[in-house]
């Protein structure tokens, strides 16, 4: 009886550690959000995606009574963004960060930002223990993730395409990078293809940049060299407005699936320029990052997981997400201005 007396006591005791660390020190009597700052590492803001995705942000942190601050801005060189990570950390005292880490330096960044006494909520890329094992951070130092499944939505993306194309003919994939979630995006495309529609070809992946210029020039060259080219995936937001060009500017005729419902990507989705769009929680998931550093500083009870999901949307959705869009406030350097 005593053993079992000392086991639950244990028990009760690992219990309160564990909830401890989902809890920060203020009190809700004492708790004033106007002393505290929350970042997020976004860059380049002139990016239409992008710019979506700091209002979500921006707007949610002030509504909730938070200095806020958006670190990278119009920028397009991550070397630069991880030196403006070293300045904000060094002038500001954060009371938390969203930030997106895809790929190795990016979670040795992220190790860094920890390590500075900073926790972080991560958006776009999945935490797991082994990324954290691996990178040596703090797992008491990272609140959650929200991230939609690039994976699922690329395979959908896939049966969709392939079924558009009655099973035929070469389908090409463009990214803005190679990253964690555009990988995945383009893995489950390319697993769809190869599992419902063996007879269709899916070339090689091509980078696109995040520039729109050297994007359609990137695509140009794709359509003119694959006379066969019946499809196409773009993983990253811009890929719509990039290969909509590059069709006027060929003639090529065949369909295009892209991401993010954009002001500008759904008049081409309208205008029939595209097939579809991936519509990712590109504003609402960034909301929600603030609303968890928040809860953290409450002292309040967090979900670590957050998947979101992202439907593909055709013409037909349009009039829906114009008005979602209207009521998305406009990201103007550090600050939010009401439509």
């Amino acid at each position: 009886m005593k053993r079992k007396m000392v086991s639950l006591l244990a028990m009760l005791v690992a219990m309160t550690v564990m909830l401890g660390m989902c809890m920060a020190p203020a009190s809700a009597e004492e708790f004033d959000p106007s002393k505290y700052t929350m970042a997020v590492y976004l860059w380049p803001t002139s990016n239409p995606t992008v710019a979506v995705m700091a209002a979500g942000f921006m707007q949610t942190a002030v509504e909730l009574g938070y200095n806020a601050m958006v670190i990278g801005g119009d920028i397009s060189d991550p070397a630069l963004g991880f030196q403006m990570v070293d300045s904000a950390l060094a002038q500001h005292d954060l009371a938390g960060m969203t930030y997106n880490a895809t790929e190795e330096t990016a979670w040795k960044k992220l190790k860094e930002i920890t390590d500075a006494g900073v926790p972080v909520v991560c958006i776009w890329n999945r935490v797991t223990q082994e990324n954290l094992d691996l990178y040596g951070v703090d797992p008491n130092m990272v609140l959650g993730w929200y991230a939609p499944d690039a994976a699922d939505y690329g395979y959908e993306c896939g049966l969709v395409m392939g079924e558009a194309c009655d099973g035929k003919g070469t389908l090409a994939v463009t990214q803005s990078m190679f990253n964690e979630t555009e990988d995945a995006a383009a893995a489950g495309f390319r697993k769809a293809i190869a599992e419902k529609y063996p007879d269709m070809v899916v070339l090689d992946t091509q980078l696109e940049g995040l520039e729109t210029v050297a994007g359609i020039s990137v695509i140009t060259a794709i359509i003119q060299g694959n006379q066969d080219l019946v499809g196409a995936f773009g993983t990253t937001g811009t890929s719509a407005q990039t290969w909509a060009a590059a069709k006027k500017n060929t003639g090529w005729d065949g369909k295009m699936i892209g991401m993010d419902f954009t002001a500008q990507n759904l008049d081409l989705l309208e205008n029939g320029d595209i097939f579809g769009i991936v519509a990712q929680p590109i504003y609402s998931a960034f909301g929600e990052c603030a609303k968890q550093i928040d809860r953290y500083l409450r002292g309040q009870e967090m979900i670590f997981d957050n998947p979101y999901p992202s439907p593909i949307i055709y013409k037909d959705d349009v009039p829906q997400y114009r008005e979602l869009i209207s009521n998305i406030p406009v990201y103007q350097g550090n600050a939010v201005v009401s439509k």
